[in-house]
């Protein structure tokens, strides 16, 4: 066999930059080689991740990087609104094969509807009209008004009512008659005999029909093939026809357009489908398959001269004509792929938006070989990786269609675009690609519902067992994924997916050599109505080139990280460019939370380690801080000990039965905290209950916030009463231990004189009228070594007339 030479390279995608060449408009080859080549990396690039839709409306803060000020607290629902999902795109209506003919073909065409007409009218020609060709013909003739009808239904009836002789598809030998009337009363031929009964039925039609004879790479023909004088060039001896309609020629082969051979239980049938694709052919279609031995018949300007060259073609469909797809690398002039390697690529343009399919057949066993190819799409530009489990030969077949089109016409054409073969002399076969990648990158879907990947191609490579991406999303759409180990174990715990408002970070790490498959999942813009409908978006195959011994340790869960859905049911403000992971290094961290005043709202929290409960607690501290219209709820993280942790914060109503889990933000304890940590051993925030404070009409006057300072050995708490009526408090004060501190507590009486009830600014407290009324006593209390004041008389109430 004529084969051509080609060799695999290898260009991995990395995130090491964020720059990309702007003349770097194709994808680039991206699979790893023979284990001789060393693959080489290509940079990618982050999208520019700043608030630019907010900052159009003048009213947020961004700093000179063009990032919203990450101190600012934001509705986290206001903060996503920022990033809109964009308007989809226009719903394309379903097309039919027309919309893709020639314009010759165009132009004598009646419309999709009149062209079923006529097949129904087909399909009901009486069975006892088989016996007669006149007969035959005059009645398919009752619907006919144009040169196209009559030759539409003629092949038609033939395609669908001749079946194929599979005694010379299986001996080479033909036994019947070939002659038109026999072939009809048969009802089976070989080509001969279709092409006669065409013939014939035309000129009885009064159309212009020749019959044409040469040699076509049928059933059974393999790329390379002696089609003159190999020892199955008796196959492919053939026979078709050609019409001219308007004046113009057109080709047809009844034989190709009735069906396909089939072996069912070990025996071969015909398998009667209709194919378009060999109806009124255009010329540069059929000289992929057809040469006539008259080169007059090519109907081309220049006509097949080279055999040899011709028989090592790609094998070319109609479909693939009719579809314009054309074939990149390698020329379809190199239908045999010879090559060294264990790995190649193929790849294919197009002008439509294609669904597209693809198989690797080993010539060897004519089987499938699983998980053998994978592709990549872009720009209507679609490479295939292709890996080779062994030594041989092998077949590589393109199948699909246009995105949009209509169901009759999928079903009246043939799906096979394009066959190339491949030889490789490589022993050492390739692994096979893990399950869930056969389709790289990302869907047209996910790309139209706004989402954007910052790695411009899908597949990464790390070198140390770490990689890194960004995925901007709309509208706060949550992401959800699904990591995977070659064999298809799921390793969700070894991701973390950074969320904010206009995109999450996925930090990925594999925890040994091998190849790892990431899926992203999302809510497209035909599935909002369905909160919990997310479907497949993107596919991206991780490469690790890591040779540590010392394994990756995982995140701490498998959770969604970040804000989560049940944060819209609140008024929550949060600071967005935060992220969801909380970096402690030493010194002590905190993380923000804005709650409205007028929404009573209960807050819990979890710190989910393997520590005990009674020490995580001290690792956090959870400060209301109160102002004029809302209250900033101050999380400070203590963390003692090294690692990943995961913390959960807890959202409900006053009166719900339980919280409802509002996020959960990862801890990342660079290096412990040295300090003392915080005291208590509850999950919920420091400051007064909200609820029962307002039920009571109390309200905390001084200080702040939850947490009281103590300035010059004196600290002061101060609660107000609003009701009309003596309010007894009773309070008690506990050390880190746990203890209570006011047991035998110092306490002295002081006696003085106060601005009390009555007093008005300048009275004589001491010699006056009303001196007597302000006369005072009060307690002073230590406690640790210090002195705070209490006024038990003026915390109990005020008098009222």
């Amino acid at each position: 066999m004529g084969c051509g030479s080609s060799k695999s390279t290898n260009i991995i995608k990395s995130e090491q930059s964020t720059s990309v060449n702007e003349d770097d408009k194709n994808q680039k080859k991206a699979f790893e080689s023979h284990k001789n080549v060393q693959p080489s990396q290509t940079q990618t690039y982050e999208l520019n991740n700043t608030f630019e839709n907010a900052s159009k409306t003048g009213n947020r803060k961004t700093n000179s990087d063009g990032i919203k000020d990450t101190n600012k607290l934001v509705p986290y629902n206001e903060a996503c609104k920022a990033f809109p999902r964009p308007a989809p795109p226009p719903v394309d209506a379903k097309v039919d094969l027309d919309e893709f003919f020639s314009s010759e073909l165009k132009a004598i065409y009646p419309g999709f509807d009149a062209m079923t007409r006529l097949d129904d009218h087909v399909e009901k020609t009486p069975k006892s009209l088989k016996q007669n060709i006149q007969s035959l013909v005059e009645y398919l003739m009752e619907i006919t008004s144009t040169e196209y009808d009559k030759a539409r239904v003629i092949i038609r009836w033939v395609a669908t009512n001749i079946a194929y002789d599979l005694n010379f598809l299986i001996t080479g030998n033909h036994q019947g008659s070939s002659a038109a009337q026999d072939v009809l009363v048969e009802g089976s031929a070989v080509c001969e005999g279709f092409s006669n009964l065409v013939l014939e039925m035309c000129q009885l039609a009064g159309l212009t029909c020749e019959k044409i004879n040469g040699i076509a790479k049928g059933s059974g023909y393999e790329i390379g093939d002696d089609l003159v004088n190999g020892k199955k060039s008796n196959k492919f001896r053939h026979a078709w026809n050609r019409i001219k309609i308007s004046n113009t020629w057109f080709l047809c082969d009844a034989t190709w357009a009735s069906g396909y051979p089939k072996r069912v239980n070990g025996n071969y049938q015909h398998i009667f489908h209709w194919n378009e694709g060999y109806f009124l052919v255009p010329p540069e279609t059929m000289r992929y398959s057809h040469k006539p031995y008259d080169s007059t018949f090519t109907m081309l300007e220049q006509s097949i001269t080279d055999l040899n060259q011709w028989t090592n073609e790609a094998r070319v469909f109609p479909s693939c004509c009719l579809y314009k797809m054309s074939s990149v690398t390698p020329p379809l002039t190199d239908g045999c792929i010879k090559t060294d390697s264990n790995r190649v690529e193929l790849q294919f343009r197009s002008i439509f938006n294609m669904n597209l399919r693809y198989t690797l057949i080993d010539d060897a066993t004519d089987e499938n070989v699983e998980n053998s190819v994978a592709s990549f799409t872009n720009k209507k530009l679609t490479t295939l990786f292709v890996r080779l489990p062994r030594a041989g030969l092998y077949s590589v077949v393109l199948f699909g269609e246009p995105v949009h089109l209509s169901d009759c016409s999928k079903e009246m054409s043939q799906d096979m675009l394009l066959s190339f073969k491949v030889h490789t002399t490589c022993v050492n076969g390739s692994q096979k690609f893990p399950d869930f990648t056969h389709l790289l990158g990302s869907l047209p879907a996910f790309t139209d519902g706004g989402f954007r990947s910052s790695v411009n191609f899908p597949i990464i490579e790390t070198e140390d067992g770490y990689a890194r991406f960004t995925v901007n999303r709309p509208g706060g759409e949550p992401i959800r994924f699904k990591f995977r180990y070659a064999n298809g174990t799921e390793l969700d715990e070894y991701i973390f997916g950074d969320t904010y408002p206009e995109k999450v970070v996925f930090n990925i790490r594999c925890p040994k050599k091998g190849e790892y498959s990431l899926t992203l999942f999302a809510r497209f813009n035909d599935d909002l109505v369905d909160n919990t409908k997310f479907k497949p978006g993107a596919t991206y195959l991780i490469l690790n080139k890591n040779e540590r011994v010392t394994p990756i340790l995982p995140y701490p869960s498998k959770v969604q990280w970040g804000p989560t859905d049940n944060l819209s049911n609140f008024n929550i403000s949060l600071q967005p460019q935060k992220g969801a992971e909380i970096t402690c290094n030493k010194e002590e961290a905190t993380f923000e939370l804005g709650l409205s005043s007028n929404e009573q709202i209960n807050i819990s929290y979890k710190f989910n380690t393997k520590e005990d409960k009674a020490i995580t607690s001290r690792w956090v501290c959870a400060e209301n801080n109160w102002r004029e219209k809302d209250v900033i709820l101050r999380f400070r993280f203590r963390a003692p000990v090294s690692g990943f942790y995961e913390f959960n914060i807890f959202a409900g109503k006053v009166g719900a039965k339980s919280n409802d889990c509002i996020g959960s933000w990862l801890i990342n304890v660079v290096n412990p905290y040295e300090g003392d940590l915080f005291i208590g051993s509850t999950n919920v925030p420091w400051g007064p209950n909200v609820a029962k404070m307002k039920a009571n009409d109390l309200q905390v006057l001084s200080p702040t916030s939850s947490t009281i300072y103590s300035s010059e050995e004196e600290s002061t708490l101060i609660i107000a009463s609003k009701i009309k009526r003596r309010t007894g408090i009773i309070f008690n004060l506990k050390n880190d231990s746990g203890n209570d501190m006011l047991a035998g507590l110092t306490c002295e009486k002081i006696n003085g004189i106060a601005k009390g009830s009555g007093y008005e600014i300048g009275d004589d407290l001491v010699n006056g009228k009303k001196s007597n009324k302000f006369r005072h006593a009060w307690n002073r209390i230590k406690i640790s070594n210090t002195w705070f004041l209490c006024d038990a008389t003026w915390a109990s109430g005020y008098p009222s007339m």
